[in-house]
């Protein structure tokens, strides 16, 4: 597995910002990213696909071939052909980091930005809407909310933009869905747990 220095980051990039232009073209940024990120997903869940997909030990041609067996039709063409470059020029092992620098030049493009909402239930769509309005306040940027929920946070609401975790004190926005999760589960919540962890250094 390649060292994710420098280096290694500027060769990924380049590499995703080719992809990126040339799905720009073709109207399919979006579905390259979400076929791209399955299959870094798969990699991460299974180590044998990892391996067949990364090491070095694997030839490239029997490793590109096999590529064109199981790919070819159940990914876009584009995705397939810039995977079989990266095999070519033995970078396989930049996948997973080719992957993050199309999905970030994706987000810069878009001017859009990830943010990571930890919740303790269930957003409902009036939630959803306020904490999106809310981040894209805050980050300059459109936010698209990852969610995930965690029982453990009893009554609370995490959210994340980037390293950084925000105060409640950001939005009136905020504080209004505080207060809605604070209803739901007030049996819970001490009255003065903050709403949102302080940033961390």
């Amino acid at each position: 597995m390649a060292k994710l220095d420098h280096g290694s980051t500027t060769i990924a990039d380049s590499y995703a910002r080719a992809l990126l232009s040339l799905a720009e073209e073709s109207q399919c940024a979006e579905g390259i990213h979400d076929v791209f990120r399955d299959v870094v997903a798969e990699m991460a869940r299974d180590d044998a696909f990892a391996t067949f997909m990364m090491a070095a030990a694997i030839d490239d041609d029997r490793r590109a071939a096999m590529m064109e067996t199981h790919f070819r039709g159940k990914m876009p063409d584009l995705l397939l052909n810039a995977l079989q470059i990266v095999n070519e020029n033995d970078r396989c092992e930049l996948i997973p980091l080719i992957y993050e620098q199309y999905r970030l030049a994706l987000e810069e493009l878009r001017n859009e930005i990830d943010v990571h909402v930890t919740s303790a239930v269930e957003l409902t769509e009036g939630m959803r809407a306020q904490i999106a309005t809310a981040a894209t306040q805050v980050a300059g940027k459109t936010a698209r909310l990852v969610e995930k929920v965690d029982p453990a946070i009893l009554g609370g609401l995490v959210v994340r933009i980037g390293d950084d975790k925000l105060d409640s004190s950001v939005s009136r926005q905020l504080e209004q869905i505080r207060d809605v999760f604070e209803e739901r589960a007030s049996h819970e919540i001490h009255s003065g747990k903050a709403f949102f962890e302080s940033a961390e250094s």
